[in-house]
């Protein structure tokens, strides 16, 4: 009762302190009783040892500097839920020692990379974060807006690749830049929206001579931070000492898989290939996409030990020098470990012309669907035309980097503050209820549209809104329309992409084509595919007036809707599935598409025109400028209703007429039972 020993800690060290009440006044030993853990206090006295020789300050004085209201938990109990650690993520550093020294360790690491780089010359600069073109990485960006100059604005997704390459084109040699970068993709151990990268450029260099560069760099930086080149990782030892193994990209597949990568002599053979290897893939992705996905799924979990990773496909690495041996490949390499990619590098292409032949290149898969492009730069291809001098440059990712060398199993955990969706959403779902009045009559007997046995059988609730508009005039663009889009993407500001899949209408999408046999992942449901560009600041397609009329209505209530051009078709059109091997000429599609067995498609007398409930479309049915007379489908199914889809009807009918015009001269419902 006369004596109280106190533990302080900070950052530096913990001491004992020890308050003896003939030493102290009377206010301040009862002020003990008030202390709680985590309280911040001021303490004098003289330093003594004690009687079990622990060095302690005997205290004359104590005063509290701030109190905590909410007192910190004495252990690890109440923070072992690792989504309450990151929430709380001040907790978890005055509770674990570990997470503080590996914030410590990731600012060592910074500046030891910095402190290389200028020794070898480098200048360290800065570019712009606000991007008028998200380029210098195949990324999707995130947009914003500036109401000074009231146009749209990119959050760079490299660090400043292009910018550095001009100060090449202005006369710098070595420059480098270390910040912030961001890519509205998934998240996962390897990424974040945000995080940190380093990337220098390095004049009159190639892909050879930097490698060497590298090793030093990488071996410098973990002997420097860590105290030796080796680095425990679970059980296995990594040694970060030079030199690497170089090997080449086919290579490395060829080893693990025994694939050849070379011997595939167009897509589809290579589709084929990774196919029956067991790769689940999109048909949107193009080869070189296609190949880097059975890369990172086959061969580089594999590699543990520090390799470059060498001579990378042209179409992976559109600002890369193509190799002057295989100019299929290009001069390019990335440092792998314990199957993290930690650099990417290349001789940089300095070439104008075939920079721009890259740049088509990219924008065509764009136009395909492949979402992983890089987007065109035209001011890009003039500076080159200014001559550039031959380059070598890299990108290094500083998170995880940092995982890496302190054993972290996840990159947030070497974050200080990752980004955390919230426990409340700040975006509210609204599911309004349609109406239950009945704008169409159910139409049973027409010669236009029909629902097959197998349908009535397999989905009854089935319910297609069908509608001919005749006299309508087509144009690419229309200014209010732009407009009306603009401000209705604004109600979907905060959807993430796992509450895409709590509107029922996209549910009831995917529990079909669950049922059809389609991975709904890879080919989205059209009401989901639109909501997904939204949500990745893409906005809506743009291809003409009617298409993006309808476009809007698909979003504005999830439902699944389509256009056709009324003269191409050879009536009745059907609603039906698959037996498997039907042939359909898909928009945005290299060659024939094979209909598989149970898979839903619209079809006339001339072949399908639509799959899986307006997926996607045929070539020969689509809507163009020409078109002066068009078919509309709307689709419904579970829930779906019937109330859904006469909406849905009813407002693109509307929007359609209100910006295309022309006669309604049919417009009903027809149901499978």
């Amino acid at each position: 009762g006369n004596l109280y020993f106190l533990d302080l800690e900070d950052p530096s060290s913990k001491i004992q302190t020890m308050l003896r009440k003939d030493l102290v006044s009377d206010t301040i030993f009862t002020l003990v009783k008030l202390l709680d853990i985590g309280d911040f206090v001021s303490i004098q006295g003289k330093v003594i040892t004690s009687k079990t020789g622990e060095t302690t300050v005997e205290a004359s004085d104590l005063q509290i500097v701030t109190k905590s209201l909410r007192p910190l938990p004495d252990s690890w109990y109440g923070l072992k839920d690792v989504e309450e650690r990151y929430r709380h993520r001040y907790i978890d550093m005055i509770l674990n020692q570990e997470v503080r020294e590996k914030i410590i360790n990731r600012s060592k690491v910074v500046q030891k990379i910095r402190e290389f780089l200028l020794q070898e010359g480098f200048l360290e600069v800065e570019t712009p974060i606000l991007e008028i073109t998200a380029s210098g990485a195949l990324a999707n960006p995130f947009l914003t807006h500036i109401k000074a100059y009231d146009m749209d604005l990119y959050l760079r997704i490299c660090m400043g690749e292009l910018w550095q390459k001009k100060l090449m084109v202005a006369g710098f040699e070595k420059t480098f830049e270390i910040g912030r970068a961001f890519r509205n993709e998934g998240v996962d151990r390897e990424h974040n929206p945000e995080f940190t990268m380093m990337e220098y450029y390095y004049g009159y260099a190639d892909y050879l001579k930097n490698m060497e560069m590298q090793e030093r760099l990488m071996g410098f930086v973990v002997k420097e931070v860590t105290g030796d080149y080796k680095v425990k990782i679970d059980d296995q030892e990594i040694n970060f000492q030079p030199p690497y193994s170089r090997k080449t990209f086919a290579q490395l597949i060829k080893e693990a898989t025994n694939i050849d990568i070379d011997s595939f002599t167009d897509l589809k053979t290579m589709q084929k290939g990774m196919t029956d290897y067991g790769l689940k893939i999109d048909p949107k992705w193009g080869r070189g996409h296609l190949v880097d996905e059975f890369y990172k799924e086959y061969v580089r979990p594999n590699l543990i030990q520090p390799v470059f990773v060498t001579h990378h496909p042209r179409d992976l690495k559109p600002l890369a020098k193509a190799d002057p041996n295989n100019p299929e490949y290009t001069q390019s390499f990335q440092l792998l470990a314990n199957g993290f990619e930690l650099s990417n590098n290349y001789s940089e292409l300095n070439d104008p012309i075939d920079q721009a032949e890259r740049f088509a290149k990219q924008s065509e898969l764009d136009q395909a669907g492949d979402d992983e492009t890089m987007t065109s730069d035209s001011e890009f291809v003039e500076a080159l035309e200014y001559g550039m001098p031959p380059v070598s440059g890299t990108g290094i990712g500083i998170d995880r980097f940092v995982a890496l060398i302190t054993n972290s199993h996840h990159i947030r955990e070497v974050i200080a503050f990752p980004l955390m969706k919230p426990k409340t959403s700040q975006f509210v779902i609204r599911q309004t209820k349609p109406s239950d009045q009945n704008y169409y009559p159910i139409i049973k007997d027409n010669p236009y549209f029909r629902i097959s046995d197998s349908i009535k059988e397999k989905y009854p609730s089935v319910s297609v809104g069908l509608a001919i508009v005749r006299g309508v005039k087509i144009v690419k663009n229309n200014e209010q329309l732009s407009k009306q889009i603009e401000k209705e993407l604004e109600m979907y500001a905060g959807l993430s992409r796992q509450q895409i899949g709590d509107f029922k209408e996209i549910a009831s999408y995917r529990q079909m084509y669950h049922e059809m046999g389609v991975d709904w992942h890879s080919r989205m449901p059209s009401p989901e595919a639109l909501l997904k560009r939204i949500i990745e600041g893409k906005g809506l397609y743009n291809i003409n007036v009617c298409v993006d009329a309808y476009n809007l209505i698909v979003m504005r209530h999830r439902v699944s809707c389509g256009a056709f051009d009324l003269s191409k078709f050879d009536f009745p059109t059907e609603l039906t599935i698959g037996l498997g091997g039907e042939k359909i000429d898909l928009l945005g599609k290299d060659g024939i598409t094979d209909i598989k067995q149970s898979e839903v498609f619209y079809q006339d007398k001339s072949g399908p025109y639509n799959l899986d409930f307006n997926y996607r479309d045929a070539v020969r049915t689509a809507v163009t400028e020409s078109t002066k007379d068009i078919l509309i489908n709307v689709d419904g199914v579970y829930d779906v209703t019937r109330s859904h889809v006469e909406r849905t009807l009813k407002e693109t009918l509307e929007i359609i007429t209100k910006y295309c015009g022309g006669e309604i001269e049919l417009a009903g419902i027809v149901i499978a039972k």
